[in-house]
């Protein structure tokens, strides 16, 4: 019974840090505006992914959470590190309820947006540079979904 409890708490003192600890890098994609609306967030942890999905299937609502290892934490504290030196481009956005993707880093309680697809009025924005791409592939992996309308070039 000792050890049955040694378990608990353990497995209980890991949940508990990792549930309380800040994302490194969180991306967001949803539907936007329609009838079975779906959702897919990925929060990536110094040597963990967190996937969470929700959605409709044959008419019925469903929620899925997955967790998959990494050993990219230090690439990722070194493309966090870089991106305090790197721009956020800017492009008007005219598109309301369509699909939106959201991605982000946060280093030391400071929130950097990577990428946002725009929504109702709101800019599409994109940071340039070395560290926003590594982390960006990174995310990219686990939650491939991304939504970006922007206008091709001609």
């Amino acid at each position: 019974m000792h050890s049955l409890k040694s378990v608990a708490v353990l497995t209980f003192s890991l949940l508990s840090s990792s549930l309380y600890a800040d994302a490194l890098i969180t991306k967001t994609s949803s539907s936007g505006f329609s009838v079975e609306p779906t959702s897919e967030t990925c929060n990536v942890y110094d040597n963990y992914v967190e996937v969470i999905k929700t959605g409709y299937f044959y008419g019925y609502p469903y929620d899925s959470i997955a967790y998959y290892s990494h050993n990219k934490g230090e690439d990722i504290r070194f493309a966090l590190n870089m991106l305090s030196r790197e721009i956020v481009l800017e492009t008007p956005n005219y598109l309301c309820d369509a699909p939106v993707t959201e991605i982000s880093a946060t280093l030391d309680k400071q929130e950097y947006v990577l990428f946002d697809s725009g929504a109702c009025g709101s800019d599409r924005k994109k940071r340039i540079g070395n560290g926003a791409n590594m982390l960006v592939s990174i995310v990219d992996r686990y939650c491939p979904t991304t939504h970006d309308l922007e206008a091709p070039a001609n």
